[in-house]
């Protein structure tokens, strides 16, 4: 973890509060890339942002936060209690979510979804990669990064529901290029309508890259018992229904980093040896999935026995 100070905090929209993040000690951050997001040690455990500042200022991070007054409380304590000059815990970033090289590029953003797609439409832009972004949200008050995007002479198109009509995502999705990738940031019935526009014009499912803020729906009948196998030791244990496979791990003395408990920040990522996988994440890939090497600890189950490489 690093400590870090409050230097800034600015109103980027109704309800979303920028935060300017600085190492306490004056050191130079981490690196980071378009894509990543840091764990900030709020009340109520830890809650995860994507980078959207410059990937070349060391600096300081830069984060935008949601007040969600549905939330366990991390929102509404940054909106409501957090000050410059307070001292906060986060973690190095983490990249689940990275750009990667293409002939081309097409970002689409629903609400605060814009955050991790802003460093990409930048760094696509200074390597001169063709790219263009489409952002849509209820209103401009509520849309953050309006102005400061708008303001570049990046391809971006703004819709805001109260002043034109929904956008035809078929229309913006229409004709991909060879080696095109897309990227989709923003509410889940966004992502799903984007990945269905996308196979109806053609992308190849690889192309397609999404990420999401807010936990899949699970399913009840997913939750049968399981058992697991360590690979390193040959110890087994079982995973009843109403536990998780993170808690069993914890309970038997594996140390498994983790933090959302949701399925939507990838930390708690373990690898997989043999056996069938119940994936239940927002995270991996559909190739990520297909493999059956890797999953969420803190969401997916198994059926049957899964043999784990820990």
């Amino acid at each position: 973890m690093i400590e870090v100070f409050v230097h800034q905090l600015t109103w980027e929209s109704d309800d979303v509060l920028g935060v300017l993040l600085e190492d306490a000690s004056g050191a130079p951050l981490p690196e980071w890339q378009p894509g990543a997001h840091i764990g900030v040690e709020l009340p109520g455990g830890t809650r995860h942002y994507s980078l959207c500042g410059r990937v070349d200022d060391r600096s300081r991070y830069r984060i935008l936060v949601l007040r969600e007054p549905a939330s366990r409380g991390g929102s509404t304590f940054v909106h409501e209690r957090l000050r410059p000059g307070d001292v906060l815990q986060i973690s190095e970033p983490f990249n689940h979510f990275p750009l990667d090289a293409a002939s081309g590029y097409r970002f689409l953003a629903g609400g605060i979804g814009i955050t991790p797609l802003v460093p990409m439409l930048h760094a696509t832009a200074a390597a001169s990669s063709p790219s263009r972004m489409l952002y849509v949200g209820g209103s401009r008050y509520t849309m953050a990064l309006v102005d400061e995007l708008e303001g570049t002479p990046h391809d971006v198109s703004v819709v805001a529901r109260d002043e034109a009509p929904r956008p035809d995502l078929s229309d913006y999705l229409s004709a991909p290029a060879e080696g095109e990738l897309l990227y989709v940031c923003g509410p889940p019935a966004l992502v799903e309508a984007a990945a269905t526009a996308a196979a109806a014009s053609g992308w190849p499912e690889a192309a397609v890259r999404s990420e999401r803020f807010v936990p899949v729906d699970l399913d009840p009948a997913d939750e049968d018992d399981f058992t697991v196998l360590l690979a390193a030791s040959g110890t087994s244990a079982s995973v009843p229904a109403e536990a998780s496979l993170v808690d069993v791990l914890e309970r038997s003395g594996i140390d498994v980093e983790s933090a959302c408990r949701e399925g939507i920040c990838g930390t708690c990522q373990v690898g997989v040896v043999s056996g069938e996988i119940i994936h239940r994440d927002a995270v991996l890939s559909a190739a990520e999935r297909a493999s059956g090497t890797t999953m969420m600890a803190c969401v997916s189950r198994g059926r049957g026995q899964l043999v784990l490489d820990l």
